[in-house]
């Protein structure tokens, strides 16, 4: 290595030393001069009364549970039955639509 490589070696060298260097001093020094946290002490204090005490009874014998309502609501129309398979059996060779011919 000639002394003009070496000298630009040593020059990348330096500038690397420096660059973590910086990184390194820099928050250590910002950390210095920030003021101290203050220590605090958060108390909960409830003002309100307690709530009343549960009353606990005891049951012999459950009784059944209702059953839930049918889905939409009161006054309306029964579900529909599914299509049956003979009904949509295909499509028709002629026709192409998939219904049934008579």
């Amino acid at each position: 290595m000639n002394a003009f490589e070496r000298r630009v070696s040593y020059r990348v060298f330096g500038i690397h030393v420096a660059v973590v260097a910086g990184l390194t001093v820099f928050p250590m020094l910002k950390g210095c001069f920030r003021p101290k946290p203050k220590q605090e002490i958060v108390t909960f204090i409830e003002f309100g009364a307690p709530a009343p005490q549960v009353e606990v009874e005891t049951v012999s014998q459950l009784a059944e549970p209702e059953p839930p309502p049918p889905p939409g609501g009161a006054g309306s129309s029964p579900p529909r039955p599914p299509p049956s398979a003979e009904r949509y059996s295909g499509t028709d060779s002629d026709s192409g639509t998939g219904e049934k011919e008579d």
